[in-house]
């Protein structure tokens, strides 16, 4: 996805599997997307899923700080 978003390829919508950086085997404990609200406007929706036994942690608001640092 990265090297998508690096070589500008069109596309309204990017989808990432939230991992632990930590975790070695890298399991999926959610779902981070950006995709196109309204494309003539350039307007971005973000949004994130954690799984709930990893809530309250901040995961999903560093999943949102990275999705702005990727796209913006």
């Amino acid at each position: 996805m990265l090297r998508k978003i690096e070589e500008n390829e069109e596309t309204n919508h990017y989808n990432f599997v939230v991992t632990l950086a930590a975790d070695r085997s890298k399991t999926p404990i959610g779902l981070a997307q950006i995709w196109s609200y309204v494309n003539y406007r350039k307007s971005r929706e973000i949004g994130f899923s954690i799984l709930p036994e990893y809530w309250s942690r901040g995961y999903g608001s560093e999943a949102a700080k990275l999705l702005l640092q990727v796209r913006f």
